[in-house]
């Protein structure tokens, strides 16, 4: 059983990597490393969802106040500086 959340999941992933990932890169590593097992019927829209609400410049009415992530020009997601 996975002790991580999807967020931390996600986070593990893009450190891991250290490089911009689509949302589709982070979901195809967790499930590969099995980080997290998914309950969703459309995990990836999950993952694409955490990494959005927590992504700057992305105002969202479900956006969170903390931003972990940020969208780069190519469409693919990074880690912020922490």
């Amino acid at each position: 059983m996975n002790k991580l959340t999807i967020k931390q999941a996600i986070i593990k992933t893009m450190e891991k990597e250290g490089k911009p990932l689509t949302s589709q890169e982070v979901y195809n590593s967790i499930v590969k490393h099995n980080l997290y097992t998914f309950g969703a019927k459309d995990p990836k829209a999950v993952v694409n969802s955490e990494i959005r609400q927590h992504c700057e410049g992305l105002d969202l009415k479900t956006s969170k106040p903390e931003k972990l992530f940020k969208l780069e020009k190519d469409g693919k997601y990074s880690l912020l500086p922490r």
